[in-house]
């Protein structure tokens, strides 16, 4: 099979991996896909489509980690947790992360609050089902600070999993420790609620080198449902 592509002629331009893998899957060997035109461009076309990334990149290479087991019986302890840990993170989302679903399980969350109404207002709370109590919130008796009209509707932007249906006595501790250290950056006039929110990775670390409670660095997450920048 004979084809041209150029990273400078629009007639011949690609502009998806997917179409050069459709070029290589038209014959059964290598040598049978010939390339026609000037040399040097089609090479510089063939990086170019190679290297290029889409919003589906960091997506299809995450979910290739979530189902491939890792056999590597030399890695340390802190690897194989890691390994074992699977999860699907928000920065791989390929699509708007205000879509992101909720989690829907009953397995215990610390979660973070904004008003979209007025985005100096936020609330974090603990609940079993995160996605029941947002409902309540934005229904107006979720809670008593969050219920009037002029802050509603609220979203989520961040929460803390991982306690698996227990230590609900945990989740109080967090849920305390992350609003002294989000009303201690505004009190140093850091109005920035994305600080805010990020400040629960503290609160996660502080627990973990704590002996009151039996948690490893790795057993709790937080989750950020907004983009970095």
């Amino acid at each position: 099979m004979a084809t041209e592509i150029s990273l400078n002629d629009p007639l011949f331009r690609l502009w998806d991996k997917g179409q050069l893998v459709v070029i290589l899957s038209r014959t059964k060997t290598a040598k049978d896909t010939i390339f026609v035109g000037n040399k040097a461009d089609t090479i510089e076309a063939l990086k170019s489509i190679l290297t290029k990334k889409t919003q589906w990149c960091d997506y299809i290479e995450r979910v290739l980690e979530l189902i491939t087991i890792n056999s590597d019986t030399n890695a340390n302890t802190t690897n194989q947790h890691e390994n074992y840990l699977r999860l699907m993170s928000q920065e791989t989302y390929p699509f708007r992360i205000c879509d992101i679903s909720l989690p829907q399980c009953r397995t215990g969350f610390v979660y973070f609050l904004i008003s979209v109404k007025q985005r100096t207002f936020t609330y974090i709370g603990t609940t079993d089902c995160i996605r029941k109590r947002i409902r309540q919130h934005n229904n107006g008796y979720g809670a008593q600070t969050t219920s009037p009209v002029s802050l509603r509707p609220y979203s989520v932007m961040a929460y803390i999993c991982g306690f698996d249906g227990e230590k609900k006595q945990l989740r109080y501790h967090i849920e305390r420790q992350w609003k002294i250290k989000r009303d201690y950056l505004r009190l140093n006039e850091n109005n920035d609620p994305r600080d805010w929110a990020r400040v629960g990775q503290e609160v996660i670390r502080d627990v973990s080198n704590c002996n009151a409670f039996d948690v490893e660095a790795n057993d709790l997450k937080l989750v950020c449902l907004f983009r970095n920048a």
